[in-house]
């Protein structure tokens, strides 16, 4: 699942979560895999790979927005893996249950969730499990607009990850405080943190990550009017998207750029920019970009006092 930030009509950022029938078709296949995995280990009696089986098949539904089913399957697993007595799995499950109730606004139940796993790695001295819950956490505290929290949980975070040398995962924490800064509208703040990420992300090599925190950069300096900035980030994370073939990130960057020509009233390219992003969209079955799409377009051609074809763009948003 990548998440890039949308930039509203009020100048405001909401997170969007970008899938695309490309990677649904590597999940089928995935879900092929382990299942036949999955099948050897029932029949010889592997518990341990059956546990594993189970979590990696709730994972992979998570990650195409089939919630109902990963919980089930993670629900399995937890199931095995507290039978068996393996507390890491044990762990992993809850935090992985956690994550999915956050996605469906489960959010108290998403803390329960992560706070058990949270428990477990504590007791087992995993250093990484425990990083990685105060992560989660941050992500349920920010969902329900504890921002506070969610800063010091992250900071928690970055403080473990830091000490063990998890340098991808000290990046990410560098763009969630980005990103918390960013949502409280202190965007010197988020844009310090964001250009850490990214400078970061580059350093690892982490090249969706770095799509992803130049996104957000996009975003950042568009909402407080430095537009030359933003064209700059988005540009890059267009580039790139358009190198790697990531047509999902390609047609949002390409909306984003839509907005920033509207910003400098250059219509023409604001409208090739969305109609461009309105084909990728249609291709990969990303409705939700289509939508921001016709909504640019209706603003464009209302400027340009083409009020009929306007209000049919907005209709169709």
């Amino acid at each position: 699942m990548c998440v890039i930030n949308k930039i509203n009509n009020n100048g405001r950022t909401n997170e969007i979560h970008v899938f695309s029938n490309e990677r649904s078709v590597s999940a089928e296949k995935a879900r092929e895999h382990i299942e036949k995995s999955l099948t050897i280990c029932t029949e010889i009696g592997d518990r341990y790979g059956e546990a594993s089986c189970y979590a990696n098949l709730g994972e992979m539904c998570h990650s195409v927005d089939e919630y109902d089913k990963g919980r089930e399957y993670l629900e399995k697993s937890l199931t095995i893996s507290t039978e068996i007595g393996d507390r890491k799995g044990e762990a992993s499950c809850y935090a992985n249950l956690g994550v999915v109730c956050e996605s469906v606004d489960e959010y108290e139940k998403g803390r329960e969730y992560i706070e058990k796993s949270l428990t477990i790695y504590t007791e087992l001295g995993d250093r990484r499990g425990e990083a990685h819950c105060f992560k989660n956490l941050a992500g349920v505290y920010g969902s329900v607009g504890e921002y506070n929290m969610a800063r010091e949980l992250i900071e928690k975070s970055l403080k473990i990850y830091t000490e063990i040398g998890a340098k991808r995962e000290e990046a990410s924490c560098y763009g969630n405080l980005g990103m918390v800064y960013l949502s409280v509208g202190e965007n010197d703040k988020a844009n310090k943190y964001l250009e850490e990420a990214l400078a970061r992300k580059k350093n690892i090599g982490d090249i969706r990550g770095v799509i992803k925190t130049c996104a957000n950069l996009a975003t950042s300096f568009f909402n407080i009017g430095r537009i030359p900035k933003a064209n700059e980030y988005n540009q890059e994370a267009l580039f790139i998207a358009s190198k790697i073939g990531f047509r999902a990130v390609k047609a949002n960057s390409l909306y984003v750029q839509g907005n920033i020509f509207f910003s400098l009233h250059n219509y023409d390219k604001a409208k090739e920019c969305c109609e461009e992003a309105i084909a990728i969209s249609r291709e990969i079955g990303y409705r939700f970009i289509e939508t921001t799409c016709f909504l640019t377009l209706g603003n464009v051609l209302f400027k340009e006092g083409e009020y009929v074809k306007a209000e049919e763009h907005y209709r169709k948003s």
